[in-house]
């Protein structure tokens, strides 16, 4: 940001330099940080989902109490869906494809922020 007003038409005033800084953080807000922060959030959430699928399935069967805990942290719909989805694999076919997708997942991520991929990586594991 200039700071200084020197040299501008008289018709720019701090004040005006101030109110038109403003408009422009707040739609760069709203247009670029808004819809990326969105996106950062949509594949972590991604990642963890697919992270706690791989910890439900370590084991080789869906344990009630797995499916609960995956169910408050991603909702009854998501559970479902990941339900019907495994069922229509064999015991070897869900490993690799959990697997296949957590690494997609991840590599998603890491394209996102790769700055902060380790990181945020470790704090999703935690979580899961």
């Amino acid at each position: 940001m200039d700071t200084e007003i020197n040299g501008y038409p008289g018709s720019l005033d701090r004040k005006r330099i101030d109110a038109l800084d403003k408009r422009v953080a707040a739609d760069f807000s709203k247009y670029v940080d808004g819809p990326t922060e969105q996106q950062i959030e949509k594949t972590k959430e991604n990642l963890a989902m697919w992270l706690a699928a791989s910890v439900m399935i370590a084991d080789g069967k869906l344990a009630t109490s797995e499916q609960n805990a995956f169910e408050a942290m991603f909702g009854s719909e998501t559970l479902e869906k990941l339900v019907d989805f495994l069922s229509g694999l064999n015991t070897l076919e869900v490993d690799e494809s959990i697997h296949e997708r957590v690494k997609a997942s991840g590599e998603e991520l890491e394209g996102v922020i790769p700055g902060r991929f380790l990181d945020v990586h470790r704090e999703i594991e935690s979580r899961v």
